[in-house]
């Protein structure tokens, strides 16, 4: 079970059989001690569900992927601050 300042517990799911050093350090589930597998949260007042299907050592291969032709790319540093704003809403 896992609660933030401003909520009640959940349910998280996770596994200690994939060997990450401390693989939650940069998240709002950094005292879950394993390879998170199944967790949710809310933004905006929309709940996402995260829920790994399968588990893979091998690198996807680019056709795993359908990027539209008109696609844009987002600089990292904009993919950062969404990431951050998400983690700090949960503080």
């Amino acid at each position: 079970m896992v609660q933030f300042d401003s909520g009640d517990p959940f349910e998280v799911f996770y596994t200690n059989d994939i060997h990450i050093d401390q693989p939650n350090r940069h998240t709002p589930f950094r005292k879950v001690p394993g390879v998170l597998m199944e967790f949710h949260i809310d933004f905006n007042g929309i709940r996402f569900l995260f829920k790994a299907s399968d588990i893979s050592y091998d690198s996807p291969k680019k056709s795993t992927f359908n990027i539209p032709e008109d696609a844009t790319p987002t600089p990292e540093k904009e993919i950062e601050a969404l990431i951050l704003t998400m983690i700090e809403s949960f503080q």
